[in-house]
């Protein structure tokens, strides 16, 4: 991951606001590849709310239906989820596990897009459900990782 960060993590309603002249340049000055790449670090890095911002770019760009759509749609509902449960908002967090694992399940379980394999990101939220109330746990860890 190179050093091109925003100053802190954006948490709404918890937090300053965005930084959205630092989105608006990555958006600009990234091809399509490293925005995905950009997107999975930063989910990485803890900023999700800015994953969810540069994947979503990409995820537009792509063909409906396809797999590396929906791959990017679960990846932005789990940082989503991710960036609840850093809200203290585990109910929310736990709905949008559960929608990405939904889109996962819809997957060929071992094809790997973007390099993850869908039936182990999917076993990776499972696993981590138990640890919810925590919002710590190797699971969560795993899921944030985006460990396959």
């Amino acid at each position: 991951m190179d050093s091109l960060l925003p100053a802190c993590a954006y948490k709404p309603g918890h937090s300053g606001k965005p930084d959205r002249d630092w989105l608006n340049a990555i958006k600009h000055n990234y091809g399509d590849r490293a925005l995905v790449d950009k997107g999975f670090d930063l989910v990485r890095a803890g900023y999700f709310w800015e994953a969810h911002e540069l994947l979503e770019k990409a995820w537009l760009a792509r063909t409906p239906n396809s797999p590396e759509r929906e791959m990017l749609r679960a990846i932005i509902q789990i940082a989503n989820a991710l960036l609840k449960l850093s809200m203290d908002k585990e109910q929310a967090a736990a709905k949008l596990f559960a929608e990405a694992g939904t889109m996962l399940a819809s997957l060929p379980p071992d094809v790997p897009v973007f390099g993850s394999a869908p039936a182990r990101l999917l076993a990776n939220i499972t696993a981590a459900a138990p640890e919810l109330p925590a919002r710590k746990g190797p699971n969560l860890r795993k899921l944030q990782n985006l460990e396959t």
